[in-house]
């Protein structure tokens, strides 16, 4: 014990050795970067508990330059906005879209994981090969998914809801022919609630990477975190966690 600790009486000497211990701790803490998602990717690409495998890959890539992750999921359009103006860190995961509407937002250049645009309906879509089969169809898209907003011709009857149980509802109620969503999250949505009779397209609309993308404040932590998912990938980090995850 130090001679000033030896000089103060019992309870101080407690409360400044409990307050020494905070800030030792404190000094180790990592700093957490908090991004929002869209509240759809629950299960496959987000869980509560950071299981989901956008969690997953982006966890360990920020492990790797000294920062914990927080994944907050919302509406597709307000995790949006919350992202752009800073409110938050960034975004999980995103497409290129999102890109001339959201400028305060900076892509991460290597790509966090690839998605596949297609459509859900009740028979078989075997004759929806593209966007443009989409033309004169009625559609179901949720809000804030850019890609799809941009892709789906102008012609299409086009429905927007705000969740994927409502997507899937419209389908079951004969309200639209299609729902466009990517495949994963629809096929998850699925197996998570027992939905029957509803059938994902085996043509692609597009298969895209997508980014994880920082609020601007965080510029130079870009290319540090581009470079760690780069590693992970070269390492087989990477594949071991696609290939291993069980959503």
């Amino acid at each position: 014990m130090s001679p000033y600790l030896k000089s103060v009486s019992f309870p101080l000497r407690l409360l400044i050795a409990i307050c020494m211990s905070a800030t030792s701790l404190g000094s180790y803490a990592r700093p957490v970067l908090t991004l929002t998602t869209p509240d759809i990717t629950s299960y496959y690409f987000h869980t509560d508990d950071h299981q989901g495998l956008g969690d997953k890959v982006l966890k360990e890539a920020l492990s790797r330059i000294g920062y914990d992750l927080k994944v907050v999921p919302l509406p597709a359009e307000r995790s949006l906005l919350m992202a752009d103006s800073g409110g938050v860190d960034g975004e999980l995961l995103r497409t290129r879209a999102i890109e001339q509407r959201f400028p305060d937002l900076v892509r991460v250049s290597e790509s966090l994981l690839d998605v596949e645009f297609v459509v859900f309906s009740l028979q078989s879509a075997s004759q929806i090969e593209d966007w443009a089969s989409l033309k004169n169809k009625s559609v179901a898209v949720i809000i804030g998914m850019k890609i799809i907003e941009e892709n789906i011709p102008e012609s299409a009857l086009v429905t927007r809801v705000n969740k994927a149980s409502q997507l899937f509802d419209m389908i079951k109620n004969g309200r639209v022919q299609y729902a466009a969503f990517v495949r994963d999250i629809g096929d998850d949505f699925i197996k998570h609630h027992g939905v029957t009779g509803i059938l994902a397209s085996q043509s692609t609309l597009s298969a895209v990477p997508t980014y994880t993308y920082l609020h601007k404040k965080h510029r130079d932590l870009v290319p540090k975190l581009a470079q760690s998912l780069r590693e992970m990938k070269n390492d087989g980090t990477f594949r071991a966690i696609v290939e291993n995850h069980q959503p």
